[in-house]
């Protein structure tokens, strides 16, 4: 029979039981080892980078929300997380030249924009509610 204590939520001090974080996050050593930063101020220009950069990179599906969970969990400002969900894994550089080859440039270009832009967005609406 199955300890109950296993896999609860909570982490257990046992040596055996995996707790909630060890079974979502196969990261959550290297997280756990991360130092986290002191609180910086959420800026315009940030969400901006983080919508740009987010758009751009090649990110496999769902992975995105892996970074996503580990960014919240060393404390990454809400809005940032907000906008790397919005922006990670929609379109990426490789999709992008894709399309500029098979289509146009402005095309491309266009849907780049559209994906940074709705990830700024997010992330504005994301800060004004926090």
């Amino acid at each position: 029979m199955q300890n109950p204590e296993r896999f609860s939520a909570a982490p257990s001090s046992s040596s055996d039981s995996v707790g909630f974080d060890r079974l979502t996050c196969p990261f959550s050593t290297a997280v756990d080892r991360t130092p986290r930063s002191a609180p910086r101020p959420i800026t315009f220009g940030g969400i901006i980078l983080v919508a740009l950069v987010g758009a751009f990179l090649p990110v496999p599906m769902a992975f995105d929300v892996v970074i996503a969970y580990v960014a919240m969990a060393r404390g990454v400002p809400l809005p940032y997380v907000v906008t790397i969900l919005c922006t990670l894994g929609i379109v990426s550089v490789y999709s992008l030249s894709v399309v500029a080859k098979s289509i146009s440039w402005k095309i491309a270009g266009a849907a780049y924009t559209t994906v940074a832009a709705v990830g700024v967005i997010a992330g504005l609406i994301a800060r004004s509610i926090r």
